[in-house]
């Protein structure tokens, strides 16, 4: 039985619910953000207008990611869902049908991007530079997928990209690590360095350089929920190069990191072990 509905002004092609809205890539309609609070009666809370055809979205933290078709690879910040932004966007001539988003801890996001006929890409971005690159490509001639997932073995092996071929079924494809190259992060980490990945008490951040400007320190679950924020003032800094921020009363486990400034925004993953 429906409990409710909402007629969007696309064609409906793909969806990702998160907290209390259901992110639709809408096909021409680019993404729609549609309040599911009341699920009887959902309502419209904003859109944006993507320049191709919204395939699929992934939804993590304040962003949205869409494969948007011959727009490529879209970055829709979510700060404001009445009125979201684009922040970045990544395109190379290809149609951009599936999406599968993973954050790691030497760049703030891979992005694992199926393009019609051509085959997976998988690209890195950073935030702070605001540079893409491709990591590894996966050849498809014929790629028609609208899904795609990743397994992980171990983050030191080689893992699998699972696609779904529409009248082929499932299709599997080994990204070997051995032959691709890590990103460099030396620009990065000569920046801004945590001098812990495992947590106790305090998460400690060291900066190369005195700061400067309020920064905002968020702290998400593995799927996207914020746990903690924080504004952090010049002043706070311990001689403006460090800052502790407790983290007793949150379960051990993996966390994301985000710290976002004038100019930067930097992920890291944390493992929070009392």
């Amino acid at each position: 039985m429906v409990t409710g509905s909402y007629d969007t002004p696309g064609t409906a092609e793909g969806v990702f619910v998160s907290g209390d809205y259901a992110y639709i890539a809408d096909g021409d309609s680019g993404l729609r953000i549609i309040n599911i609070t009341n699920p009887s009666l959902p309502s419209e809370t904003g859109y944006y207008d993507t320049p191709g055809y919204a395939y699929k979205v992934s939804v993590f933290g304040d962003s949205a990611y869409v494969a948007d078709g011959p727009g490529g690879f879209r970055v829709i910040s979510l700060v404001n869902p009445s009125s979201p932004q684009e922040v970045t966007y990544y395109s190379d001539g290809n149609e951009a049908v599936g999406v599968f988003m993973e954050f790691s801890f030497s760049t703030d996001f891979f992005a694992h991007i199926v393009y019609k006929n051509y085959g997976i890409k998988i690209l890195i971005y950073n935030y702070y530079w605001d540079y893409y690159s491709v990591w590894y490509e996966i050849p498809i001639a014929d790629a028609q997928s609208y899904d795609l997932g990743v397994v992980i073995k171990d983050i030191l092996s080689d893992y699998y990209e699972a696609v779904a071929e529409g009248e082929r079924g499932l299709e599997i494809y080994e990204v070997r690590t051995y032959e691709v190259k890590e990103p460099s992060n030396e620009r990065i980490s000569s920046k801004i360095t945590l001098e812990s990945s495992i947590i106790k008490n305090y998460i400690t951040l060291n900066f190369q350089q005195p700061l400067k400007d309020d920064i905002t320190i968020a702290i998400y679950s593995i799927d996207g929920r914020e746990v903690k924020k924080y504004l952090i003032s010049p002043e706070r800094a311990e001689t403006g190069r460090r800052i502790r921020i407790p983290v007793q009363g949150m379960r051990s486990g993996v966390y994301l990191l985000r710290l976002k400034g004038k100019n930067i925004a930097i992920t890291r993953t944390i493992e929070i072990a009392h």
